[in-house]
Order: C-alpha cells, then sequence, then structure tokens
C-alpha cells in the first residue's frame, strides 16, 4: 500500500471567474465541484480496476464550497461559531460523496478535500475534511495562519486541529498558507509583536512538540514550482518526517512552470499523481 495519492486538479476541472483589482480585470480559475466529482470517479475506476491502496488520497484547498451558516448571531463565541461552520460543511461534503463511500474505502484509508465558505462581509473560513473511509468519520481542521489580506476576515481553527494520528502515524494537515510558518525568509519579515508573529511562534511550538512523521498540505493553487520549497527544505532540515505533499490544483500559463516540476518539488517519500485520471509518476 503506497502512502500519498495526490489527484490533480488542472484548468480543465476548474471555471473561469472574472474579477476587478486596482482598476484591472482578472480571471482566475475555481475548481468546479461537478468536473472535480467526474475526475474523482475517474481515480476511483482507474485505482480499483488496477489494485491501487493507498493510505492518504489528497486534494487541493477550495475544491467544495458551502454557504455561510444563515444562523450566526454576533453572540456565538469562538466554539459555537467553529461548530456552526462544521455543520454546514459536513452537510456540503457528504452531500457530494454521495455514494462513493464503498469503492473508496476500498482503494484508501483516508480522504482528504479542502471547503471554503465566504460571507457577505468577505469574513472566510477555508477547511480541510480528513475523511477516515473504515468508520465515515471526519476529523476537521482549516487554515489558522492567514495573509494580510486575511487579517481580521479569516476565521481561523484551532492550531491544535492540525495535528493527528491517522492510521498510527503522526500526521499533521496544513491548509494553504500554515505552511509559511516553516519559511525562514517568510518568518524573518514578520512584525515583532503582531498577532501574525504570535499565532506563527505557536504554531511552530506545536509543530516542534509532535514531530510529524507525514506531513499533507492543501493549498489553493500551485503554479511555480519553488512557491512552498523553502518551507518543505526546513521541514526536511528540522522535522523527522519521511513523507509529505502538496494537493495541487495547477493552472498552466505563460509564466507557470512545467507541472512535472511542480510536482517534483512538493513531495517526498511515497507519493504518486493522478493527472487526467491518469496515474503519473515524478522524481
Amino acid at each position: 500500500m503506497a502512502t500519498i495519492a495526490r489527484i490533480i486538479v488542472t484548468k480543465k476541472e476548474c471555471s473561469p471567474v472574472k474579477h476587478n483589482r486596482n482598476d484591472k480585470t482578472k480571471t482566475n480559475y475555481i475548481p468546479d465541484a461537478q468536473k472535480v466529482s467526474e475526475l474523482f470517479d475517474q481515480f476511483l475506476t482507474t485505482a480499483k480496476q488496477n489494485g491501487y491502496r493507498y493510505k492518504f488520497v489528497l486534494f487541493p484547498a477550495g475544491i467544495l464550497h458551502f454557504p455561510f451558516p444563515a444562523d450566526l448571531t454576533d453572540g456565538d463565541d469562538s466554539i459555537t461559531i467553529q461548530r456552526k461552520y462544521i455543520r454546514a460543511a459536513t452537510h456540503t461534503f457528504r452531500q457530494w460523496l454521495g455514494n462513493r463511500t464503498e469503492i473508496l474505502k476500498s482503494v484508501a484509508k483516508h480522504l482528504l478535500i479542502g471547503i471554503d465558505s465566504v460571507g457577505n462581509d468577505k469574513k472566510n473560513v477555508q477547511l480541510i475534511a480528513v475523511y477516515r473511509t473504515s468508520t465515515g468519520k471526519i476529523h476537521w481542521t482549516g487554515k489558522s495562519y492567514p495573509v494580510s489580506r486575511e487579517i481580521n476576515k479569516l476565521i481561523d481553527m484551532d492550531i491544535e486541529s492540525h495535528f493527528v494520528n491517522l492510521g498510527g502515524k503522526r500526521t499533521a494537515v496544513f491548509c494553504c498558507h500554515d505552511l509559511m510558518i516553516c519559511s525562514p525568509r517568510g518568518q524573518a519579515n514578520l512584525r515583532k509583536g503582531s498577532k501574525k508573529e504570535k499565532q506563527a511562534k505557536k504554531f511552530r511550538r506545536e509543530l516542534k512538540r509532535f514531530q510529524p512523521e507525514i506531513i499533507l498540505h492543501l493549498p489553493h493553487v500551485t503554479n511555480k514550482k519553488m512557491t512552498w520549497r523553502q518551507s518543505w527544505k526546513h521541514i526536511e532540515e528540522t522535522l523527522p518526517v519521511k513523507h509529505y505533499a502538496s494537493g495541487i490544483t495547477y493552472i498552466k500559463s505563460k509564466k507557470s512552470d512545467p507541472i512535472e516540476s511542480v510536482l517534483a518539488k512538493t513531495k517526498l517519500g511515497e507519493v504518486v499523481n493522478f493527472v487526467c485520471g491518469k496515474r503519473i509518476d515524478v522524481n
């Protein structure tokens, strides 16, 4: 049984969304849940027919989206807010998974997929469902370390939720920018005493205490091979990690690196890739 299978999302599985920024119109590509469902079915069929088995099947972040909970109130404490988000996200995830539970159980022990939600006030939450196929239970985590534009907008998850024992292995699960807590350059640029610096220090303390054997990282879009490289290099030098991988949404353009190099620079150990339903290996 191999450790990690990545289902690579490409422009083919995304829908274009135009928006205005700095008086310029820009096109972003957002994963389309229906197209990703078809990609997932291709993966499951290929894996089942060839007898492939994996400990983890990894999607990127932001694959699914759920409505902002309508019952949120100003008086809700952080625990209540998280519970309402998770309840809404759980409904969306189980609806999307549908009747695939048995075939998925025959192929993988765990499925990880990113689920986002954005409210009218631009507040947002970026969650990750860690689904155990043997029990049908879900462990929830999500982004805890915001980029600058998300400060005071991100509903962050408890840092402790990123660290979990999965299949007898100490496993850390990071959402997108969370991985930057391991980038020496990124941390050197933080303002002393800022909320981000305090959050990063707490995150790194827990990471050091936990000593993960496996790290699973779900970013939104990765088009450059060096985007996460500093963080992964630091992890290789300081932690006993045997396997790691970033889930990949890759949007090919004139500025993007070749997909093979992006895949090669975002993995360690036993990691296989499925692109357009076909298994490909990179060194």
